[in-house]
């Protein structure tokens, strides 16, 4: 893995890609800062001026890739020209219409029917907040105090699955166990299909901070360029930032990079017309 100054001479040199840029990121602890309760999360101003910045320039789309349940990020993220990626990208709006993975559509009733289960019992770990997304279940344990707790909570969690074995899984997230379809599916796919309808002259980056995160970067492998926010042993990401700072002047960069080359553009424009006359 190459560190910030690595990719932030990436970006100035030009070694960046240079075709049109697809510029994916997860919403917690990447783009927002990470909360005690999920329902609290914040875009930072600073970061809302930067995507909608992007999200101006002709050869740049955001996507906005969250484990959050497609509404709920959409309404985080509050803006125009953003593509929108709910579920961990199992359900994708572009524009108006929004597109939901057909397995995953076939096992929402098994989600519900789980969800119900684990309500019932619930009550019996202080602090544990169960996020029902339709499409899958976030069992959140960031105010779980005791790691002995947090051990029996998964042991629960497993329980209360069993009567759906292998139609769902446990995926181990930050604070969090989500639990998803059986599907062969993750925010790289969702990266991978987002550039079969953008076109091929269109590349990739992503940039994600959680462990879940890790499987998007597996899957997109060298097809895009991938970023680990976050202090971490090791990474299936091609470059590491420590923290959400980052992320910020990695925006900053492109904006000035994308700026930079319409200007030269136009520039280039005004004199072809000034020979012509």
């Amino acid at each position: 893995m190459r560190s910030w100054n690595e990719l932030k001479a990436c970006a100035q040199n030009g070694h960046f890609p240079r075709k049109k840029l697809l510029v994916g990121c997860d919403f917690d602890g990447t783009l927002a800062p990470f909360t005690p309760k999920p329902h609290q999360a914040k875009l930072p101003k600073e970061i809302r001026k930067l995507l909608e910045r992007l999200a101006r320039q002709k050869e740049i789309q955001v996507a906005v890739i969250s484990g959050r349940q497609l509404k709920d990020v959409e309404k985080k993220v509050g803006l125009d020209r953003v593509i929108y990626c709910g579920n961990h990208g199992l359900e994708i709006k572009i524009k108006k219409q929004v597109w939901i993975h057909s397995q995953a559509a076939e096992s929402a009733e098994v989600i519900q029917a789980l969800s119900k289960r684990i309500k019932r019992g619930l009550h019996k770990f202080s602090g544990a907040e169960l996020e029902n997304k339709h499409l899958s279940l976030s069992l959140h344990y960031r105010r779980v105090r005791k790691k002995s707790d947090v051990k029996n909570l998964e042991i629960f969690l497993k329980k209360e699955m069993a009567p759906y074995n292998g139609r769902l899984r446990i995926v181990h997230g930050k604070k969090l166990f989500d639990v998803r379809p059986q599907i062969d599916w993750d925010k790289g796919d969702a990266i991978l299909h987002l550039i079969k309808q953008l076109g091929a002259s269109w590349k990739a980056c992503f940039i994600g901070d959680d462990t879940t995160d890790e499987e998007a970067f597996s899957t997109l492998d060298r097809k895009a360029l991938s970023i680990r926010v976050g202090p971490t042993k090791s990474t299936r990401a091609q470059f590491l930032v420590h923290n959400r700072g980052y992320v910020e002047q990695f925006l900053k960069l492109l904006v000035q990079r994308y700026d930079k080359q319409k200007h030269l553009s136009k520039s280039k424009k005004t004199v072809r017309v000034l020979r012509k006359t």
